[in-house]
């Protein structure tokens, strides 16, 4: 027989929440790190061009 908690439904939900804000939080960083490694790809390709233009004048 297993012992139960009083609580533990509440320890249950408590921890699914926590589940769910990890997952929310961990996918939120990844898109965080798509958009600042295009934005890298996008300042890198300015500063070529702008290179490129200074050696044309």
């Amino acid at each position: 027989m297993k012992f139960t908690f009083k609580l533990e439904k509440l320890l249950d939900l408590r921890e699914k929440e926590k589940e769910e804000q990890v997952f929310m939080y961990e996918k939120a960083i990844r898109k965080f790190e798509e958009v600042a490694e295009k934005l890298y790809h996008l300042l890198k390709k300015k500063e070529d061009i702008e290179q490129q233009q200074l050696k044309k004048n």
